[in-house]
């Protein structure tokens, strides 16, 4: 009895050994395999969003090679993949802007030519009056600029091959988070708003001056809140973020994620083309970059977008049109953005921006720097917003 119990003891001890010298040999074999970089994850960066950046064998086919190791800087043929996406996004913002500008004007010019043909007799400056204290003027740019967006988003998409799909399919996202990032984004913009308005109090004091908002010419002018309201709350936001963070930020982020959220903030803040709004827009869309970024759709960010629209417009026309109201008005605004920057510092302490790597650090900034288009567009809505500072000081 005792040896049988022996002999089976050492069949099983003898067997343990077996299979440990197997798992030892198999993790020997592919400790000595060349690796192979994940395509949808070639730097190896845990602080981003798997699968949102897309497949980096398009910018470098070398990826997929086993053994080969990725290089400090990008060669020459990486380079040029990473500046021609990057050219190819600031394009897409650019010919969005001249594209808003001719158009508008056209339409402009033509209504401005109907009323002309239909009332020979009116006086220039009382065409030219009509068509700026109507509804005319607001709903060429409302119509004008939701359709150039929603053209504009769909050829770079469609370029860089971006299903419609891929950024409405939302994942791990609930009703109290959208709360939670509907109120962050009140905060930010209260903040905003605030730094606005001390910058102007420092502009006066040499002499320029800023127009806080186009909310006030709107209002002030008598136009057709519906129309202005419409697009403000609904149109902009939806277009804008397909535009924004529906292709550019997904464009941007082929090498860096964290690249593409401060690329595409700052081209939305510069696209609003004046200072009061670059500020807002900036700041907003590095939040509205990350939660696109988290849940992998433009859904949250369109959401937040339109809260945060509507909410600066009603709390103008209720200061406007409302006696005496302004003292709430703001009471509420303040708790707003206490409670939402409180959720802000949270959401920052365990959900950060992903960070980049020293790989992707130089194919962010550095490369498109290189970019001719890049820094074209950059340029041109800069000295856009600089011409419109000026203008308005004089």
């Amino acid at each position: 009895m005792a040896e049988t119990i022996s002999s089976e003891y050492y069949r099983a001890e003898i067997a343990a050994l077996n299979d440990e010298i197997k798992d030892l040999s198999e993790r020997l074999e592919k400790s000595t395999q060349p690796k192979i970089h994940d395509k949808y994850d070639p730097f190896d960066n845990p602080t981003e969003y798997k699968g949102f950046s897309g497949d980096y064998s398009v910018i470098e086919p070398r990826i997929t090679e086993p053994g080969y190791k990725i290089p400090l800087t990008p060669d020459y043929e990486e380079r040029s993949s990473l500046t021609h996406w990057y050219g190819w996004g600031a394009t897409c913002v650019l010919l969005r802007t001249l594209l808003a500008l001719a158009v508008t004007f056209i339409l402009t010019f033509a209504a401005y030519a109907a009323i002309k043909l239909v009332s020979p007799d009116i006086s220039k400056e009382v065409r030219r009056s009509y068509i700026e204290n109507s509804s005319i003027l607001v709903g060429i740019n409302s119509i004008t600029l939701t359709v150039i967006n929603v053209i504009t988003s769909v050829i770079g998409m469609k370029r860089a091959g971006i299903r419609l799909s891929s950024v409405l399919r939302t994942r791990d996202l609930g009703a109290n988070s959208i709360f939670q990032y509907c109120l962050i984004g009140s905060g930010i913009w209260y903040v905003s708003t605030c730094a606005v308005k001390g910058l102007a109090v420092l502009l006066r004091s040499v002499g320029m001056s800023i127009a806080f908002s186009p909310v006030d010419q709107y209002i002030s002018r008598g136009l057709n809140l519906a129309v202005f309201a419409m697009y403000t709350c609904l149109l902009a936001p939806i277009t804008e973020e397909l535009f924004f963070r529906g292709m550019l930020l997904r464009v941007f982020s082929k090498a860096s994620q964290r690249f593409a959220v401060y690329a595409s903030a700052l081209f939305f803040g510069l696209m609003h083309g004046n200072l009061p709004q670059f500020i807002l827009a900036f700041l907003m869309g590095l939040f509205l970059g990350h939660i696109t970024l988290k849940h992998g759709s433009i859904i949250p960010a369109a959401g937040v977008h339109i809260f945060v629209n509507s909410l600066s417009l009603m709390s103008e026309i209720l200061r406007r049109q409302l006696r005496g109201t302004d003292f709430a008005v703001e009471m509420v605004l303040i708790v707003f953005a206490v409670v939402g920057l409180l959720l802000l510092v949270i959401l920052r302490i365990s959900d950060r921006i992903p960070r980049t790597t020293p790989e992707q650090h130089c194919r962010g900034t550095s490369t498109a720097a290189g970019s001719v288009m890049f820094v074209i567009t950059v340029t041109v809505l800069l000295l856009r917003i600089i011409y419109a500072l000026f203008r308005q000081s004089i």
